[in-house]
């Protein structure tokens, strides 16, 4: 009984309470498994966002140090395996593959962010650099793409291969860690100039017909001075400066201002580059072009006579063809004359007197203009016929001249009863030409002394009873000569890192002048008659250099050119005496045999420093008796010579 007792009081477990035990551990231990797998999966996918961000920012540091992508990421310094060993993807925009960063622009490369979870809807990002991303826990990264466009899906999105949505059965859940950055981010961060960009407006300023025109392209960013190619026409160009400059010429058959429609216009496109290689840019550009002023050029109408015929004719410049016309005579059209449109013709009959003769022109396109002109008949004197006068060549003749070129042009006057009698003769000068008049004729001559246009009018009258008359109006339009100029440079030989002068003188001036290249100070010249300025320091190669000196005005624009001869840093001579003999380089004495380097690693010859021959031959230097000096193995070899650097003593290229 007292085993019993014994055994009844001890305190352990009964197998009912230990299986109690046991089921409640297995229990927590469920549940320690199910949890414990998604917690090391966000641990990993925290440490592989860290690894992602930790080389998009070795890349970034690479190519901002560098000015070029890493060829991979071991390049960059960068960890390349995620949390689960696997190594990251990397891809760069075909566009970096060479070059320094900050001469691009643009790349083609995308990146889609998804907004929801199908990716039915994306944010597009654009001008990617370059694509680095893990592939998760799958190891797929279909869903994220090897090539342009390339995907940023939302996590966990269901999915079944090659990545089709499939929230039903899916084989995969996207798990992808992606970073990139674009091309922009990578230039800030560098430091790059502003893209090289075109900020002149598509539809240039205005230009009117038959008149100079001139506009200077602009550009910004990239690396100055910019070159411009391109095309125009209608009598533009476009210059290496970007200077649009001309006769605005787009009614080929004129050259007085009119159109053949209410405005035209003149098409450009051009192109420009910068100095550091930057794409090119390009656009196309319009000058809206109007007609010049429509204006009445006739000056006055030749008097009449009673019974003989009569002619004049009313002239117009400018606006949109065809004219069309209007005349009223006060106090009435004198009788035997038709007086219609631009035009008086006819026999006046008892029709002596003075009239106003009003007469409007309008153009096609609306525009119109009024000009009063006095109209004289004079009374007859008897009878009878006589042939009929004209003149050679007719009434509206044009011609052209040209500021400071001679000119001269006769008008024969036939017909008509002799004598004949000069009635008009006006005006008796015009910006340096002259009318002169006879019985017989008149002659427009002079040097013109100024751009326009001259219109000259003339009459006669015979001396039939009652008497004929001929008039006629004739125009000189008068263009001014381009400006043209001289430019040299001075020196023109130049030592390694040292700049010249270039001078200029502008005739026909004054003219805005532009260099090209632009180097230094030599730049552009507003209104310039002439000067000089100094070129940035240059340097061998190349050994010719060539400046452009485009001068412009309203009258037209010319290009003169210049070429300057850069030394190199050093030189190397050779023996070409015949002999052996001493010679002093950088103050060392040296035996050199015939047809050897006198020259050196270390000693060569440079800037400011002569090499000295000598008569000895034996490391003495004694009898000095020729000397070769910087400056002319500078024009040996650049001005003469291949621009090797290389040259004998005697001078001449090697």
């Amino acid at each position: 009984m007292q085993i019993i007792k014994s055994i009844h009081s001890n305190k352990g477990l009964t197998l009912i309470e230990i299986a109690i035990v046991l089921i409640v551990l297995g229990i927590l231990i469920g549940l320690g498994a199910s949890l414990i797998g998604p917690l090391t999966k966000r641990i990993k996918l925290n440490e592989t966002r860290d690894t992602v961000r930790q080389a998009k920012e070795a890349i970034l540091g690479f190519a901002v140090k560098n000015g070029y992508l890493p060829a991979d990421l071991d390049s960059a310094g960068s960890r390349k395996l995620d949390a689960w060993g696997r190594e990251l993807k990397y891809y760069t925009a075909s566009e970096l593959g060479s070059g320094d960063i900050c001469g691009k622009n643009i790349t083609s490369m995308q990146v889609y962010e998804c907004v929801n979870t199908d990716c039915s809807v994306y944010l597009v990002k654009s001008n990617i650099a370059f694509v680095v991303y893990s592939t998760g826990d799958d190891a797929n990264g279909e869903c994220t793409g090897s090539s342009s466009p390339f995907y940023v899906r939302e996590q966990g999105m269901p999915y079944i291969t090659p990545c089709i949505y499939n929230p039903a059965s899916p084989q995969f859940y996207y798990d992808d860690v992606v970073g990139y950055a674009s091309l922009d981010e990578m230039r800030s961060l560098r430091g790059c100039p502003q893209p090289l960009t075109i900020i002149s407006l598509a539809t240039l300023p205005e230009g009117e017909e038959d008149s100079f025109y001139s506009y200077s392209l602009q550009a910004i960013g990239g690396k100055p001075p910019y070159t411009w190619t391109g095309s125009a026409g209608s009598g533009l160009t476009l210059n290496e400066s970007g200077l649009i400059s001309g006769t605005i010429n787009v009614n080929t058959s004129s050259n007085t201002g009119e159109l053949l429609v209410c405005s035209g216009s003149v098409n450009i496109n051009a192109t420009v580059n910068d100095s550091a290689g930057s794409p090119p840019q390009s656009l196309s550009f319009t000058v809206p072009v109007r007609p010049q002023p429509l204006k009445i050029i006739t000056e006055s109408l030749p008097s009449g006579y009673e019974g003989s015929p009569y002619t004049a004719t009313v002239y117009a410049h400018g606006g949109t063809t065809p004219y069309s016309w209007n005349m009223s005579v006060s106090p009435n059209c004198p009788s035997g004359l038709t007086c219609s449109g631009n035009t008086i013709s006819g026999t006046p009959v008892s029709a002596a007197g003075t009239y106003t003769v009003t007469v409007t022109v309008t153009d096609q396109c609306g525009r119109s203009t009024t000009k009063a002109f006095g109209l004289t008949i004079h009374s007859s004197g008897g009878g009878g016929g006589c042939p009929a006068m004209s003149l050679s060549p007719p009434s509206g003749t044009s011609w052209t001249a040209t500021v400071g070129q001679p000119f001269s042009q006769s008008i024969t006057v036939s017909g008509g009863q002799t004598p004949l009698t000069n009635t008009q003769c006006t005006p008796s000068s015009c910006r340096g030409l002259s009318l002169s008049c006879s019985s017989s004729g008149a002659t427009i001559s002079g040097t013109p002394a100024s751009s326009g246009a001259c219109i000259f009018s003339v009459a006669w009258q015979d001396s039939c009873s009652p008497p004929q008359t001929v008039s006629g109006t004739y125009t000189v339009n008068i263009s001014a000569n381009a400006p043209t100029c001289t430019l040299s440079a001075s020196p023109g030989l130049v030592p390694y890192n040292t700049s010249t002068t270039l001078n200029w003188t502008i005739s026909n001036g004054p003219a805005d002048a532009t260099f090209s290249p632009q180097s230094g100070t030599c730049t552009s010249f507003p209104n310039s008659t002439g000067g000089s300025c100094t070129t940035a320091n240059l340097s061998a190669p190349p050994c010719r250099q060539t400046f452009t000196l485009t001068v412009s005005n309203a009258n037209g624009s010319s290009q003169y050119t210049t070429t300057v001869y850069p030394g190199m840093s050093e030189y190397r001579v050779w023996n070409d005496a015949g002999t052996r003999r001493d010679y002093r380089v950088d103050g060392v004495c040296r035996r050199v045999n015939n047809n050897s380097e006198i020259t050196t690693q270390t000693y060569r010859l440079n800037p400011g420093e002569n090499i000295i021959q000598y008569q000895s031959s034996n490391t003495t230097c004694t009898t000095q008796t020729d000397t070769l000096s910087y400056n002319e193995a500078l024009e040996v070899d650049s001005y003469y010579g291949n621009c090797d650097g290389i040259l004998n003593f005697s001078g001449s290229d090697r």
